[in-house]
């Protein structure tokens, strides 16, 4: 191999390892402060693309004391905010945003429900300046058989969506799952906990419910396709404390 050839192999493998440090490295947490007072609501379906964690500048956590009394080591409940990067599917509601789009959010879990390779129902908020999802405000979407997009529905309230949407959930056949949304089966019967006509109620209800899928799960029978999601936010107009369905 000539000098030049071995040069060459050796720079571009350096900018390489340089290329992966940087990318690994978190972003700095320099945005300014969230304006509330300007805030708009934004309810949009996503593809991400990545996420990236900011540098850490305070957190939910406590401190371990070592046996002199001093302060040893904070450990965080919860994981670090982080940018997410994803491309609009569609938009469903408020000011209309580009194709790709960066928003900052934090969930206690960390990336993962961000990151299971589903189809995101997102909702976010803008105060001109830039994008933020208040924490852990998304749910999966999935296909049905007429290759509609739709959000499964359990039995809470869809909690990022004004209370009412529920209204407009129907039968949906699923042909993407979307696995954040199944429960386990439970172990039958439950001779202890139910006499025989108390379980075969319970089993009709839950077969009203949900459906069975493969791996011993339940899936979520009913969902609302997000076109209806839509015509019914542009009618509601939501503001504000209006737009979130908080359980009882």
């Amino acid at each position: 191999m000539s000098v030049f050839a071995r040069s060459s192999r050796i720079t571009a493998a350096l900018s390489a390892c340089v290329c992966a440090a940087s990318c690994v490295s978190p972003l700095p947490d320099n945005l300014p402060e969230f304006d509330e007072s300007r805030a708009k609501d934004i309810v949009v379906v996503v593809d991400v693309v990545s996420v990236r964690f900011y540098e850490r500048n305070g957190g939910m956590g406590y401190s371990t004391v070592g046996p002199d009394g001093e302060v040893e080591d904070v450990i965080f409940a919860s994981e670090p905010p982080f940018r997410v990067t994803a491309r609009v599917v569609t938009q469903l509601y408020g000011p209309r945003l580009g194709r790709s789009i960066h928003f900052k959010t934090h969930s206690h879990w960390g990336k993962r429900h961000l990151t299971n390779g589903n189809l995101k129902l997102v909702h976010l908020m803008i105060d001109g300046n830039f994008l933020l999802e208040p924490d852990e405000n998304d749910t999966d979407v999935g296909v049905d058989s007429r290759g509609k997009l739709f959000v499964p529905v359990n039995p809470d309230p869809i909690h990022i969506l004004p209370c009412g949407v529920d209204a407009q959930k129907q039968l949906v056949t699923a042909t993407k799952p979307v696995s954040r949304d199944a429960i386990p089966l439970a172990m039958q019967p439950a001779p202890v906990m139910a006499t025989p006509p108390d379980l075969q109620k319970k089993l009709e209800d839950e077969e009203r419910t949900f459906f069975r899928i493969n791996g011993g799960l339940l899936y979520p029978r009913y969902g609302i396709r997000l076109d209806d999601v839509a015509r019914f936010l542009k009618a509601k107009d939501p503001v504000g404390e209006e737009f979130w369905c908080r359980s009882q």
